[in-house]
């Protein structure tokens, strides 16, 4: 996968979801929102203990499954898990929001895997269209992904066991690299709210704008696939080496992605089945539907930043950011 592509689509779904949020959902009920505006409550951790904002994110996920549907189904309703906002360090609303935002995330996609087979009305009945597919693509995208595992499995367990990574080792099964996969790949959209974590370099700015890496990403992919078939002008080199690093350096963010890529690799370099082939066309197509739509749906969001826990709103491509 194109790490341009893993980044701008992280911030972006957590864009559109946030714009989701704001409209129809559940954001912080505003009587816990005052009363820690007002002194009345001190921290962010003890607004995280006060009985309202338990009941907000109660779980009502009950369904009696067999292991791996029960597994599945129980760590999609703990994504993101309570810890993450217990230990301190989501220390703003700004933060607390995040967190809810990525919940709602979840939630929808639970209940897309879920609901049709549980005799229970969908409570998300009424989103709309736009918003229904996007959820629908996430699910499908994630549905062909752990397809490409269960039916390649031979040829990824053999690259694993090639492999000097270490916690490779422990993913013994197509369903806990699944697992693995989803979580890695939410954790990095909680980190999206602490640039001081993600980039490990202690900084506290980091700054979003879904039109420059949109062309970004355009730029990298077409300079990558020019370079194959013929000689790159010294101004196209070195604009590529740019973007080789940048890409780099995102890619030591996302270990979801280094997942998903060797899995995906270990089944296109090795499988001559038709079988595995069938599930990587299957998944590529979704894959690309995924990116395409939020590509879409991404022109009505902003830039944006954080800093030191606030987020901050820009314009659609970048500048100057504001409370």
């Amino acid at each position: 996968m194109n790490n341009f592509k893993t980044e701008s689509q992280a911030h972006q779904l957590i864009g559109i979801f946030t714009l989701l949020v704001d409209s129809i959902y559940r954001s912080t009920p505003q009587q816990i929102t005052d009363k820690y505006q007002k002194g009345e409550i001190k921290t962010i951790t003890n607004l995280i203990r006060t009985k309202e904002f338990r009941d907000l994110i109660k779980s009502e996920n009950d369904i009696e499954s067999p292991d791996f549907k029960r597994a599945l189904a129980i760590h999609l309703s703990d994504c993101p898990p309570l810890a993450f906002i217990e230990d301190g360090s989501t220390n703003t609303l700004d933060r607390l929001q995040h967190w809810l935002v990525i919940k709602f995330k979840y939630e929808l996609l639970y209940y897309s895997l879920e609901n049709p087979l549980s005799g229970v009305e969908n409570p998300y009945k009424d989103l709309n269209l736009h918003i229904k597919k996007l959820i629908d693509l996430i699910r499908d995208d994630y549905i062909t992904l752990y397809w490409v595992l269960h039916d390649g499995w031979d040829f990824i367990s053999e690259r694993i066991e090639k492999s000097n990574v270490p916690i490779l080792k422990v993913l013994k099964t197509p369903g806990k690299m699944f697992l693995e996969i989803i979580s890695q790949e939410m954790y990095y959209e909680f980190l999206i709210a602490f640039p001081e974590d993600i980039l490990n370099r202690g900084n506290n700015f980091e700054s979003f704008s879904p039109r420059q890496s949109v062309k970004r990403t355009i730029e990298y992919e077409k300079l990558k696939s020019k370079e194959k078939i013929e000689d790159l002008s010294k101004c196209e080199i070195a604009k590529l080496e740019r973007l080789k690093k940048e890409a780099k350096d995102i890619y030591k963010k996302t270990w979801g992605t280094f997942l998903r890529d060797f899995c995906i690799n270990a089944c296109k370099n090795a499988s001559k089945e038709f079988t595995v082939n069938r599930k990587l066309s299957e998944h590529k197509k979704v894959s690309d539907e995924l990116w395409t739509t939020v590509k879409a749906l991404s022109r009505d969001i902003n830039g944006s930043a954080w800093h030191n826990g606030i987020r901050l709103s820009g314009k659609k491509k970048g500048g100057t950011y504001s409370r």
